[in-house]
């Protein structure tokens, strides 16, 4: 594992592996880039909309969105040693940001706060999609529990967790194709930090 620490609007990094460096960026500019200060923004409104389902918070956030449908990769262009391994659908058109819900959990203690930030998956082949196990998580601080109906009144140690497939940063050129596929092929994992309180 590798660790670099970058701001607020991402920007390169390199690594070296086996000897080797190599070039990622991390361009929050990008459409198709959802960088964690994006995923989770300054300021956010979470709201409990279903009383049948109390523990499952609501929230607006920005996500990557194709403005047309979703087609398969021409063959060829797809699978092992390039930037969509996978063979994912591709975006044939523009990638640009929309708003749109994401669903939480509150923990049934009460005391976290889980939210998958739900990238999907948008690509043309070069572009990013989110991973899975892309979150932000917190510890909620709560009042009133002793009398049965609790309020939660502030987030602590929040961490927004976002992954991307290596192949959709990689910026660098390798000597060695094998290697470089293996790079493209790695996960990379961007977090940021958060705290909240209650208006």
């Amino acid at each position: 594992m590798y660790s670099h620490e970058l701001g607020a609007g991402g920007g390169s990094f390199t690594i070296t592996h086996q000897g080797r460096p190599y070039t990622f960026n991390l361009d929050c500019s990008r459409p198709d880039i959802v960088c964690p200060g994006e995923a989770w923004p300054n300021q956010v409104v979470i709201e409990q909309r279903d009383v049948m389902h109390q523990h499952q918070m609501v929230v607006d956030l920005p996500t990557a969105q194709c403005d047309r449908t979703l087609t398969q990769p021409a063959p060829g262009t797809c699978g092992a040693g390039t930037s969509n391994p996978n063979c994912d659908l591709i975006c044939g058109g523009d990638i640009t940001l929309h708003t749109n819900p994401a669903f939480g959990v509150i923990g049934e203690a009460g005391d976290s706060f889980r939210l998958y930030l739900g990238g999907g998956v948008v690509t043309n082949g070069f572009n990013c999609a989110m991973l899975g196990y892309s979150i932000a998580d917190a510890d909620l601080v709560t009042s009133g529990k002793a009398a049965g109906a609790w309020e939660a009144t502030a987030m602590q140690a929040g961490l927004v967790t976002i992954g991307y497939a290596g192949g959709c940063l990689f910026a660098g050129t390798a000597p060695d194709g094998d290697t470089r596929a293996l790079l493209a092929a790695a996960e990379l994992k961007f977090t940021t930090g958060f705290t909240g309180s209650k208006e």
